[in-house]
């Protein structure tokens, strides 16, 4: 269980060899919300958000989810399981978040001190974990650029900021230059031989369109899937091995 955050502001909090950033007042702009039809007001988040967690790639080997509908691997501590989910913001208390500014175009999310969801619009895409965010790490965010990674220490118990793991890949540093497979996602695999092997993946973006717009859409499924389009294609032919399924 993480211990409780200290008071919300410029403390720093010191987690091994880097310094864990509480969270603090960010600038504001205008993000769509499609539940209401109005337009609400989001934390904008201009630096580094691209989150893949290595304690949740541990705790889920040999697991993973393609499906636009559910893109979020995660861990779920009552069923004792890895699970699928949707983005949180795509269903906040009713609202559905959308980002359409050009300078902040990702969705993205993190949990207060009161453990209260915070829907944001990152410059930089995101992909992060309820379970670590809302029941470890409530009140804390990453903010160095070089440690954006927002993560779990088994071992020491806390909450910890740490680089990309697709960053650096036996040397190799991973990137997804594609604009259609933004998310640069890391997960693990192990083999017969028990040999762990990392997986570096680029996914498309993670954006779930106004039920309202797909009802007067053509040749679409739920969530805005175009009929007839395999799952495999939002992942990005780049990092994705298919001989893995």
């Amino acid at each position: 269980r993480a211990p409780a955050p200290r008071a919300c502001g410029v403390e720093l909090a010191r987690v091994g060899p880097l310094r864990l950033a509480m969270v603090s007042a960010p600038a504001r702009h205008r993000v769509a919300s499609s539940a209401s039809l109005v337009v609400v007001i989001l934390a904008s988040v201009p630096r580094a958000a691209e989150s893949s967690s290595l304690y949740l790639a541990k705790l889920c080997r040999n697991f993973a989810c393609h499906q636009a509908e559910r893109p979020m691997m995660d861990y779920d501590e009552e069923m004792g399981q890895c699970v699928c989910k949707e983005h949180p913001c795509w269903n906040d208390n009713g609202q559905m978040h959308h980002c359409h500014t050009p300078e902040f175009p990702f969705l993205s999310f993190h949990y207060t001190e009161k453990v209260e969801l915070a829907c944001t619009c990152s410059s930089i895409p995101h992909y992060g974990s309820v379970n670590i965010a809302k029941d470890k790490c409530a009140g804390h965010r990453c903010e160095l650029p070089g440690h954006p990674i927002l993560d779990w220490d088994e071992e020491q118990s806390e909450c910890v900021c740490r680089s990309h793991p697709c960053w650096n890949d036996k040397g190799e540093k991973h990137e997804c230059t594609q604009p259609s497979y933004p998310v640069l996602r890391y997960r693990e695999e192990v083999d017969d031989s028990d040999q762990v092997r990392p997986v570096c993946e680029c996914f498309m973006k993670l954006d779930k369109q106004d039920p309202a717009l797909v009802r007067g859409m053509t040749g679409t499924q739920g969530g805005g899937r175009p009929s007839g389009q395999d799952e495999d294609e939002y992942m990005s032919p780049d990092y994705y091995d298919e001989d893995e399924f």
